[in-house]
């Protein structure tokens, strides 16, 4: 019996050893990492006027498609809310990810945070605004979603 014992310790100690490995790997390489956004807008509208402009949005432009991704939070804190905006042509697509939320105390203000820009075509893009031709997709979300949902 003594001899499984000895066993039994010797592998509480691998797998001991094998999770802190593990573990300082992910932490390290920020596996798991929260960049902060790229660009952070406010509007004057609760999430489901929002979501209509961005339907009407999309409606009238037939390169642009969105795609709602996500929900996190609860009742108690709020909730936010993923979308993936696509705008495709015959030289770009461009994949956006944007987080909003209205504000806690008030529905009728939005906070709508940019995460990331990307054009597949021409490989630009990034999580921050240093990121190669991050400027230029922040110029084209301006133009083509920011100005179109400002219009009342």
């Amino acid at each position: 019996m003594g001899k499984y014992i000895k066993y039994g310790i010797v592998i509480l100690i691998i797998v001991i050893v094998a999770t802190g490995i593990f573990l300082g790997i992910y932490f390290v390489s920020q596996v798991s990492a929260v960049y902060p956004p790229i660009k952070e807008y406010n509007f004057t509208l609760s999430v489901n006027d929002f979501e209509k402009k961005i339907i009407e949005i999309a409606e009238k432009e037939p390169n642009l498609n969105y795609f709602k991704q996500d929900t996190v939070g609860n009742l108690e804190n709020g909730f936010a809310y993923y979308m993936e905006i696509v705008i495709k042509d015959k030289n770009t697509e461009i994949d956006y990810l944007v987080k909003y939320s209205d504000s806690k105390y008030n529905q009728q203000h939005l906070e709508l945070k940019l995460i990331h820009a990307f054009d597949k075509l021409n490989n630009i893009g990034g999580y921050h605004i240093e990121d190669a031709g991050v400027k230029k997709l922040l110029e084209t979300f301006y133009k083509e979603i920011v100005l179109k949902i400002e219009r009342k």
